[in-house]
């Protein structure tokens, strides 16, 4: 099982993996898969790259048992994998090392949650009818000295997540 959280005891103010924390069945394999590929404007506004720049496009499906029950879609500048002295031949290495970053406990974010419609490749790789709900998790993390290091969107399914806020009026 790859989820140890508590969902009394920790809620989405803090950095991690949503879909590891929050899923209502335990998750228990990842599959991985690792491109590169120029950054694009997007990436380069976003990230703050050179247009020269390389970005790692890693997807990451998640399951219970034989279910996908999340995806994740990753952009990591080239750069931050390299520096973190990463096999980019494996992808379980990637995996580990986008796991460790996310649980660090030095990065910030800047999230935005919203609801969907599954498209047609969604629907095919989390294997729900194209048109279902679907809760979308868009973030870019940051170092404490504001140095982008990814960009991640993660879809979950509607009825699979139990997601904790804890909030106070200030």
């Amino acid at each position: 099982m790859l989820s140890n959280q508590d969902l009394k005891s920790n809620g989405l103010e803090k950095v991690g993996n949503p879909i590891l924390d929050f899923c209502v069945h335990p998750i228990d394999r990842t599959v991985t898969t690792v491109g590169f590929q120029p950054a694009t404007r997007k990436h380069q506004e976003v990230l703050k790259l050179r247009p020269s720049s390389i970005v790692a496009v890693i997807d990451i499906t998640y399951y219970h048992q034989d279910m996908p029950v999340g995806f994740a879609m990753v952009y990591m500048p080239y750069e931050v994998l390299d520096k973190g002295d990463v096999d980019l031949e494996d992808t379980d290495s990637v995996y580990t090392f986008y796991t460790r970053l996310l649980s660090s406990g030095r990065l910030y974010s800047d999230t935005k949650l919203r609801i969907v419609h599954a498209r047609e490749r969604l629907a095919n790789i989390l294997a729900v009818p194209e048109g279902d709900p679907l809760l979308i998790m868009e973030e870019e993390l940051y170092t404490e000295y504001d140095k982008p290091v990814l960009s991640h969107k993660m879809f979950m399914g509607a009825d699979l997540y139990k997601i904790s806020l804890k909030r106070k009026s200030r």
